[in-house]
């Protein structure tokens, strides 16, 4: 009798779920329709993209998620009327994806060994503490929106990738090849608004709108899409280096390159060069993760018991990255400079704001997403500059942001937990890929890339917070399902 009772259940639900979902599409087109018919760009746009959806859903395919990597770059803000506005279509897209991957959890549409883990488990962890700090924000309904906003990003990119990873076995780099060629095209966007003004650094943070919102973000996008250029396209063996089919792939790379050399962002180019380091370093066995925390505690150690010194030596540092005609050379020794460079003391001044937030409330914080509302009155006037903000009602384009830093961000906004959960999160990710290249029996050269293009952002993540925007969010997560398949592959490789 259970076995009866089995099938039927099984019989009834699916069709079921189907036909729920096949309906709630095409009333949402219908609305969409009503809604856009004074524009036939958008209705058509929409269109095409609930299809898509359909296809994804109702043959539980994997192409969602290849194309909402190519459109990606390409998502703007849109005004849904009464001064509200939507990321279209990325935001839509995504909100159907996670969705669905909450229905491939249920349904055992994944693999156990790919949810039930240890970062399965501290992401648990986190989410449960934004929760638990809402209760105790200054704004409720901002800190609801800002744990929606992510749970959609979870579910729909992290959750959506492992399905994606187990129902598509050899394409599984086809959403981050689409995605360099999609931030490619707005590449050139930004090469040509960027020649208008004789490529001067100070347009560099407007060049990549509307698709992007400043450079910062628009450079970590790239920096973690470039390792991936370093795999052929294709499988063959007999590939020389001056292949033609490969050609593409070659003049992509070096085209992305030059866009991030324009993007004038330091923290990126730092970024990408220390993770490649990094890479190339535990790739030849010269690191593991034991010495890597080793290094940095002693780095960190020898800096605080000298730290009036180092002070001493970053003020007298006089090398501005915003001079005029400023070379590389001289924006690289900016880096230091804490004193008459803007961006730098701007950070210093937003960094300070979040620990004193902090200080006055360490367990929960002000509340996710509060932080830009809240650090008005912790600033101290001997450390604000030029850029700094003063009333949230006049902010000018480049001189917003919030706390320049993910982790900083996380402390003031959700307490010790909070902050603590999310860098454990990018640490555990951070292990797992390095284990993922020592250990690789396979694909060795595809997980140092992986490490690279996850490193890039881990370091950026001290210098700009992208989290909570979703061209970056895509990919952080995108590449954290791939390191997490990649690792419970190799473990059951190494005990078979």
């Amino acid at each position: 009798m259970e076995k009866d009772k089995t099938s039927i259940k099984l019989s009834f639900n699916e069709p079921v779920y189907k036909n729920s979902v096949a309906l709630f599409i095409l009333v949402s087109t219908f609305l969409v329709g009503v809604y856009f018919k004074e524009n036939i760009v958008f209705f058509y746009t929409a269109l095409i993209f609930v299809s898509i959806l359909f296809l994804t859903i109702y043959f539980e395919s994997g192409i969602g998620w290849t194309i909402i990597a190519f459109v990606l770059p390409f998502s703007v803000n849109i005004e849904i009327g009464n001064g509200s506005k939507i990321l279209f279509p990325s935001e839509p897209v995504a909100a159907i994806l996670a969705i669905f991957s909450v229905y491939t959890i249920a349904r055992d549409k994944v693999e156990k060994k790919y949810i039930f883990n240890s970062i399965s488990l501290l992401f648990f962890l986190y989410f449960f503490s934004l929760g638990f700090t809402t209760v105790f924000s200054t704004d409720i309904v901002v800190s609801l929106k800002f744990i929606v906003v992510r749970l959609t990003y979870f579910f729909a990119f992290y959750v959506g990738a492992l399905y994606f990873f187990t129902k598509i076995k050899t394409n599984k780099l086809l959403p981050f090849l689409l995605y360099a060629i999609g931030i490619a095209i707005v590449g050139l966007i930004d090469l040509y608004n960027h020649s208008l003004f004789n490529f001067s650094k100070s347009f560099s943070s407007y060049a990549p709108k509307p698709f992007y919102n400043d450079h910062t973000i628009f450079s970590a996008c790239i920096c973690m899409v470039l390792p991936f250029l370093f795999l052929p396209f294709t499988n063959s063996r007999e590939l020389t280096i001056f292949s033609f089919r490969e050609l593409p792939r070659r003049i992509l790379l070096i085209f992305l390159l030059v866009v991030l050399f324009f993007t004038y962002c330091r923290a990126a180019w730092i970024s990408l060069f220390l993770g490649t380091i990094v890479g190339i370093l535990v790739a030849s066995n010269y690191l593991n993760f034991k010495k890597i925390v080793f290094v940095l505690a002693i780095i960190l150690g020898v800096s605080y018991i000298n730290l009036d010194a180092i002070i001493s030596n970053f003020k007298e540092n006089k090398n501005d990255s915003n001079a005029r005609n400023a070379g590389i050379e001289q924006q690289a020794k900016s880096i230091t400079n804490i004193t008459t460079d803007k961006s730098n003391a701007e950070r210093l001044n937003r960094w300070s704001c979040a620990l004193r937030m902090f200080t006055d409330k360490p367990l929960t914080g002000f509340g996710a997403g509060t932080y830009q509302f809240e650090y008005l009155k912790y600033q101290q006037k001997k450390e604000m500059t030029q850029i700094s903000v003063t009333s949230q009602n006049n902010i000018k384009h480049g001189k917003g942001g919030t706390a320049h830093n993910e982790f900083l961000l996380a402390l003031s906004e959700t307490g010790i937990f909070g902050a603590l959960f999310l860098f454990l999160i990018f640490s555990e990710t951070f292990r797992w890929a390095i284990q993922n290249v020592r250990y690789s029996a396979t694909e060795k050269k595809l997980n140092v890339l992986i490490l690279i293009a996850f490193l890039s952002f881990f370091i950026h993540s001290f210098f700009n917070n992208f989290l909570d925007t979703d061209k970056a969010a895509f990919f952080v997560f995108f590449l954290m399902a791939l390191i997490v398949k990649q690792h419970q592959e190799n473990r059951m490789l190494t005990n078979g």
